[in-house]
C-alpha cells in the first residue's frame, strides 16, 4: 500500500467516525477501494459518470451529486483533498432518503445507483450483479487482508484487484 493509499484509508475511516458512521466505516472504506484502489487524482468522464458532470477523487463523487447534496465548490478538489472527499462522501451517504444505509448492499445501491435500498433494484441491475459483489468483497479485503493499521505497507506492496 503506497502512503497516498494510506492517507485516502484514514481520511475515510476518520470522517465516517466524525459524522458518527463507525458502524459502516469498514464499508466506506471498501467503497474507496472498490472505486479506485484508494488514489487519489482519478477522474472518469465516460458513460453515466459523464453525463453527470464526471466522477472524481477517491470513492468517484460525481459533480451533480455532489452539489444535490450542497456541495458548492470545484470537484476537482476530491482529486487533491482526500480530507475533503472523505467528508463529502460520508455526508452523501447522510443524505440518503430513509437514514444512514447498514448494509453492504444498500449502501451499494445509494453510493453506484441511487436508490435507497438494494431491494428497489431489479436483480439483473449492474449494480446487483457487479457493484454489490466487489463491495463485499472489499469489506473482506479492508479487514481481513489488509486492515488499517497506523503505519502504511512499503510502496512497493500492490494492493490486490478485486
Amino acid at each position: 500500500m503506497t502512503s497516498q493509499q494510506f492517507i485516502v484509508r484514514k481520511a475515510l475511516r476518520e470522517a465516517a467516525r466524525r459524522h458518527g458512521l463507525g458502524e459502516i466505516e469498514n464499508i466506506i472504506d471498501a467503497m474507496g477501494y472498490v472505486e479506485t484502489r484508494w488514489k487519489l487524482g482519478l477522474t472518469n468522464n465516460t458513460g453515466g459518470d459523464a453525463a453527470r458532470g464526471g466522477a472524481w477523487g477517491p470513492t468517484q463523487i460525481t459533480a451533480r451529486t455532489a452539489k444535490e447534496h450542497g456541495y458548492l465548490g470545484d470537484v476537482k478538489l476530491f482529486n487533491t483533498d482526500a480530507t475533503l472527499a472523505a467528508e463529502w462522501t460520508c455526508k452523501i451517504l447522510m443524505g440518503r432518503p430513509g437514514g444512514v444505509p447498514h448494509t453492504v448492499e444498500d449502501v451499494g445501491a445509494w453510493w453506484n445507483a441511487g436508490r435507497s435500498s438494494a431491494s428497489r433494484l431489479k436483480p439483473d441491475h449492474i449494480t446487483m450483479k457487479d457493484y454489490i459483489p466487489k463491495l463485499r468483497e472489499a469489506v473482506y479485503i479492508c479487514t481481513m487482508r489488509f486492515p488499517f493499521g497506523p503505519v502504511p505497507i512499503g510502496e512497493d506492496e500492490k494492493t490486490p484487484p478485486v
